[in-house]
């Protein structure tokens, strides 16, 4: 029954090993399950020299994974619930009817995974049933009822339907005492991390390169781009996945986490469901990083507009970036032509890139304001307590 899942989680891993364009490189070698499946086909045919220059990475890999599952299933054998379940016989109208009718003020933690995999169910049978438009006006109309319809309304349908406060639940609230502060530190940071998390995205390219069925679309998608005016380009791209996605993962899907979850166990599934929902491996990379950082500052302050701020900030400083580079002939624009051009150095690899002491100094300073942030933001460590404590005085 517990199993079952994993095994249907492994199986594709363990499948991509046996296609021939499939090598073992030090990208594939970070994938848990294929790495050690792609090692294993190395070694059995031979090629020593490639299966010892990625036996480490792999077996890293492997370690962490036996000690997540390890850690998992001890959770498991001290929950009473999975020990002494009951094995009646399941009928999907009662429990349709019985989850209702029970529901608590917020969702459990089977209702947020269950919500994820449905959401990520939706997700990608939208983006493959229908092909990519050839003008902006088209795309933004698609996308924008594409992410109202399968990302920002399903998670407002299940908090009324499987909660009982679902203000709550998507935690619209403001971040409390220091409200102001919180706000204007959440869409400081992205702007200060901007630098860092361009290194990273081309890092990752770097690990794991752009195919070409990808690159095609990604340079029809910016070709469109050129066409939009920057306040639809701003809505489309940067406003609607600000609200929806957020309302989604750090909304409905961190709390029900958070009920049966310890707060970084919530914050990194809550991020892994948000990058896998990028559906691109590059996006998805960066976007379980964001994730990570986005969640902490939800936890922190239990309130979504941290996150929203933060989100719309990270996506519409990009944006913007597009529009204020000036044009080189080629389709592609120069920063370090543009009023912010100071900031900016041309390469020949990755093209305009921050000046390392630029990101230095802007990493450095976002440490201190994150530092700042958790200073000033009220988390509720042991909710339990403090109910108690409430109810006694």
């Amino acid at each position: 029954y517990y199993l079952m899942p994993l095994i249907f989680l492994c199986m594709p891993l363990m499948m991509v090993s046996m296609m021939p364009n499939i090598e073992l490189d030090l990208g594939n070698a970070m994938v848990p399950v294929c790495g050690a499946a792609l090692l294993l086909r190395e070694l059995v045919q031979g090629n020593m020299d490639t299966a010892f220059r990625y036996a480490v990475p792999v077996i890293g890999v492997t370690l962490f994974c036996c000690y997540l599952s390890i850690r998992w299933a001890t959770a498991q054998f001290n929950d009473e619930s999975v020990l002494f379940r009951e094995s009646e016989k399941w009928n999907f109208q009662l429990w349709i009817k019985h989850i209702y009718r029970y529901r608590k003020s917020l969702p459990t933690a089977a209702a947020a995974v269950g919500f994820g995999v449905l959401l990520l169910s939706i997700r990608f049978a939208v983006m493959f049933s229908a092909g990519l438009p050839e003008q902006w006006s088209s795309f933004a109309s698609k996308q924008s009822i594409t992410m109202i319809l399968s990302i920002g309304l399903p998670p407002i349908l299940f908090a009324l339907w499987l909660s009982r406060d679902w203000r709550q639940t998507l935690k619209l609230n403001l971040p409390g005492k220091n409200s102001l502060a919180l706000l204007v530190l959440a869409a400081l940071i992205p702007l200060l991390l901007q630098p860092l998390m361009v290194y990273v995205q081309t890092f990752i390219q770097w690990l794991y390169p752009v195919n070409a069925v990808s690159g095609a679309g990604l340079e029809q998608i910016t070709v469109m781009f050129e066409q939009a005016s920057w306040w639809s380009a701003l809505f489309v791209m940067a406003v609607l996945p600000a609200v929806c996605e957020e309302l989604a993962f750090r909304g409905f899907m961190l709390s029900g986490l958070q009920t049966e979850s310890k707060p970084w166990s919530s914050i990194f599934i809550t991020a892994a469901f948000f990058g896998l929902a990028h559906g691109m491996l590059q996006q998805s990379l960066n976007a379980f990083l964001v994730g990570i950082l986005i969640g902490y500052l939800v936890v922190r302050t239990n309130s979504l507009w941290v996150g929203v701020v933060y989100h719309f900030v990270h996506n519409g400083f990009t944006v913007l970036l597009t529009y204020i580079g000036t044009p080189k002939g080629d389709g592609d624009t120069s920063l370090t032509d543009s009023p912010i051009g100071f900031l900016f150095e041309s390469t020949d690899e990755s093209g305009d890139m921050y000046k390392p002491v630029v990101s230095v100094i802007a990493i450095l300073i976002a440490i201190i304001c994150i530092g700042l942030f958790h200073k000033l933001s009220v988390v509720n460590d042991e909710p339990e307590q403090l109910v108690l404590d409430s109810s006694h005085n």
